[in-house]
């Protein structure tokens, strides 16, 4: 499936357009402007608090509905932010409902796999000239994507995936698997239990001169400490591993990328990559091309869209 944008920074551009009806409450208006305040706070439970009573004052006040929807937006619950457009909706005119709402609506429809109900919005999208080429473009952009799903459903890919048999599986939970270039040495992430006091390790298991995977083992223990150390990827080569660790004392963020070589049968005492690769935010997943020169990972750092 496509990756999917976040689009939902309309709903703050939608607040701040002031063309939306207003209340004629002004204990609804006293209490929109302290739970707007707390939300520049980042105080989202109580500036949620604030709205439900404003609406309790005024069901109608629109501003109010997509001030909720960003809070929790905010607060990653997709769920609420649909309940909270779709009220909005319904409360508005037929002629005063922009697209901009439908838009966010349809999106968030997709994010949850809804596909109908994102394509029964976007046939519902009001057309506009006053529609702005950006809010345009983008709504082209969501019916291919949603084009693409329903092909995609239509036409699955013949995949029938099956669990890799004993000994690999030993572990109460096993991921981010990488295989070597020559597919004889396997490295994956496991956790002895599944409650968050196990902490991840690295482990590695070779074929056999029969084919079959051997019994999984710690990597290194200069690799696994008393640390979270998992989402490994290794250089064609063999020798070079980058990989996830979090926590650590040297740690620029919560979870940092190291790398490790391989001289002879040890791995060296990991390396932090150092601040152009790491920063304050959540450094995970990397992949080495296989020349070993480029490195492609996830990061939370600022500038982002979305986590």
């Amino acid at each position: 499936m496509k990756a999917i944008p976040l689009y939902f920074f309309l709903v703050l551009f939608i607040i701040k357009a002031n063309k939306l009806p207003t209340t004629t409450s002004t204990k609804a208006m006293a209490l929109y402007s302290q739970a707007e305040n707390h939300y520049l706070r980042k105080e989202y439970q109580k500036a949620i608090d604030c709205l439900h009573h404003v609406l309790k004052k005024d069901k109608k006040f629109i501003k109010a509905y997509l001030q909720l929807a960003t809070v929790y937006q905010k607060l990653d619950d997709s769920v609420a932010v649909m309940a909270s457009l779709e009220k909005a909706l319904y409360h508005l005119p037929k002629e005063s409902q922009p697209a901009d709402i439908y838009y966010n609506l349809a999106c968030l429809y997709y994010k949850t796999g809804s596909y109908q109900k994102s394509q029964e919005v976007l046939a519902l999208l009001p057309h506009s000239k006053n529609t702005s080429a950006a809010i345009l473009s983008k709504i082209n952009q969501l019916q291919a994507d949603l084009n693409f799903s329903f092909e995609s459903i239509a036409h699955p890919l013949d995949f029938h995936p099956k669990p890799l048999c004993s000994p690999i599986n030993c572990f109460a939970a096993q991921y981010f698997p990488v295989l070597t270039i020559d597919q004889q040495t396997l490295l994956f992430t496991a956790r002895m239990g599944q409650d968050p006091c196990f902490k991840e390790n690295i482990y590695i298991s070779h074929k056999n001169e029969v084919g079959n995977w051997t019994v999984p083992v710690s990597i290194s223990p200069n690799i696994n400490t008393e640390h979270n150390n998992g989402t490994c990827t290794i250089a064609a080569d063999g020798k070079t591993l980058v990989f996830t660790s979090c926590s650590r004392a040297e740690n620029y963020g919560i979870c940092d990328l190291y790398i490790s070589h391989k001289k002879g049968e040890e791995w060296t005492v990991p390396q932090n990559l150092g601040p152009n690769v790491n920063t304050s935010g959540w450094q995970s997943q990397p992949s080495l091309s296989a020349n070993g020169k480029t490195l492609y990972f996830v990061s939370e750092r600022s500038g982002n869209y979305g986590k």
